[in-house]
């Protein structure tokens, strides 16, 4: 394994351990994890540990010995494997008999609903890593008590049974921003790549967009910082470098940043906002080396993605199909959700008749995958019901996607997981404690609790009541119930723009 640090490496105790609920391969490149480790590297000696990994990558000492372990959680469905880890590392679960270990979670999961974290974590920081970190410079010297003391000072901070309303931090200057490589993995899941966050947040208010209602305002890297930081990579050290962020075809400077980074660099995007690419874009973005273009349509009907505040039509689907093949990419990556609010099986089944337009158009090789809605908290489509196993299976019999198509649909039982741990309370949490200390799932420790997974799944009342409406991303709840009620009449908003003033969030951020 080659592993080269990109960050001058902190010493000093406590000893800080931060954990990636999943396998090295896929954790070496998650940006949040890379943000977090350089944030908290900065405050004192902090190792880094995956879930295949038991030892910590730089200092091979087991996590036990660990007083401080930090988690960076993207999906709510690494709940379990990270207990479970923990569980194996001899870690007590359960906070309320932990003695030793303090144990902290992030990212952007827990910051939307913590409360399913409420028994096995003494604390979860709400917002953005680099907007956080700094302000724990001294709670850290702090025992157990006086820390999480320290920490009930601060509106990001939620502490379960202590302090249950929280307000997410943002980072209102992105020139500040610590999302970028901090090392390079070269046997990670993309070789080696640099990544680098271009964009965080996105303008367009997609209604159902866990990402797009919990970074707003959008903001920007500008140009000259993006291209500094790729100038001062070694020669030799990657040919590969990815450009993260959910808007990064939204960037105003994107073109520049294409045109002029260093000509033996590739450049990958992530998925790009079909809504704003150019044939003089994605002829650019080809060029830089990227092979696979990735959009997500989302749906297939004009008149259901209006419901969501998707702001394109089928017809521009087809376009982006043909610009993909003019400018010679030889991938074109496709995401679709079915179960959403107002959805009909036609709707379902004209993602088929799409998809065999698009292969038409661009004749070269098509993927698609299919997942399940999940409604998230935080976003308009937070009341949304998750649908029955039974309209899942009708659904997927809606599509047939040509042979020479490669299409996955992802299956029901993770997304049923996923939907309960986002709008889940504090009996998910004990049947999440309950799963990971006995190796059962988390809907048997929900049976023999007695809880009632529907609640969390289609129960129109509870979600209006849920107990993560404590917690704010900044958007006022009018916003999310307007966007709702405009969701129902197929009503169009305005992307987010500087000052616009509608959803409640612009203010001096940290």
């Amino acid at each position: 394994m080659a592993r080269v640090w990109l960050e001058s490496l902190g010493s000093g105790r406590p000893e800080i351990a931060l954990v990636y609920p999943g396998p090295r391969r896929i954790g070496a490149e998650n940006l949040g994890l890379h943000s977090a480790f350089r944030g908290l590297n900065r405050l004192s000696f902090t190792d880094i540990f995956f879930t295949d990994t038991p030892r910590g990558i730089r200092s091979g000492k087991p996590l036990y010995e660990f007083p401080l372990i930090f988690f960076s959680f993207s999906y709510e469905p690494d709940y379990l494997p990270a207990l479970r880890f923990l569980r194996d590392e001899g870690i007590e679960l359960d906070r309320r008999r932990r003695g030793l270990h303090l144990l902290i979670a992030g990212g952007i999961a827990p910051s939307a609903n913590p409360f399913p974290l409420w028994y096995a974590f003494d604390a979860v920081l709400i917002g953005e890593a680099e907007a956080i970190i700094p302000f724990l410079e001294t709670g850290i010297y702090e025992d157990r008590g006086g820390f999480l003391s320290f920490l009930r000072e601060f509106p990001w901070a939620w502490i379960p049974g202590q302090k249950e309303e929280a307000e997410r931090a943002r980072l209102a200057d992105i020139t500040r921003s610590d999302a970028f490589s901090a090392f390079i993995e070269r046997d990670s899941f993309f070789r080696g790549e640099f990544l680098v966050e271009v964009s965080r947040g996105c303008p367009n208010r997609c209604r159902f967009c866990l990402l797009g209602f919990s970074a707003l305002p959008p903001r920007f890297l500008p140009a000259e910082i993006v291209l500094d930081l790729l100038a001062q990579l070694p020669v030799g050290l990657t040919d590969q470098v990815g450009l993260v962020g959910s808007a990064v075809a939204e960037h105003p400077e994107i073109l520049e940043i294409l045109a002029k980074a260093p000509q033996h660099l590739c450049l990958n995007p992530t998925s790009l906002n079909a809504s704003a690419l150019s044939p003089e874009l994605l002829s650019l973005v080809a060029r830089r080396g990227a092979k696979t273009l990735t959009v997500a349509p989302e749906v297939a009907s004009d008149s259901l993605r209006r419901c969501l505040n998707k702001p394109f039509g089928n017809d521009r689907i087809l376009d982006v199909a043909g610009w993909a093949r003019n400018s010679g990419f030889g991938s074109l990556k496709l995401y679709y959700m079915i179960g959403l609010p107002w959805e009909t099986d036609q709707d379902v089944a004209a993602i088929s008749s799409q998809v065999a337009e698009v292969k038409r158009i661009f004749k070269r090789r098509v993927r698609v995958s299919v997942s399940p809605f999940v409604p998230k908290p935080g976003t308009p489509f937070y009341r949304a019901p998750f649908l029955s196993e039974e309209d899942y299976k009708r659904k997927v019999s809606c599509l047939r996607f040509p042979k020479d198509v490669l299409s996955k649909v992802h299956g029901y039982r993770k997304s049923r997981e996923e939907a309960v741990l986002s709008r889940g309370d504090e009996l998910v949490s004990a049947a999440l404690l309950l799963a990971a200390q006995e190796g059962v799932s988390l809907f048997s420790a929900m049976k023999r609790l007695g809880a009632i997974s529907s609640l969390y799944l289609d129960d129109p009342g509870y979600p209006l009541s849920a107990p993560f409406l404590r917690v704010s991303a900044g958007v006022s709840a009018d916003f999310l119930d307007a966007e709702w009620r405009r969701a129902t009449e197929g009503l169009a908003t305005p992307p987010c723009s500087p000052g616009c003033g509608m959803c409640g969030v612009c203010g001096e951020g940290i």
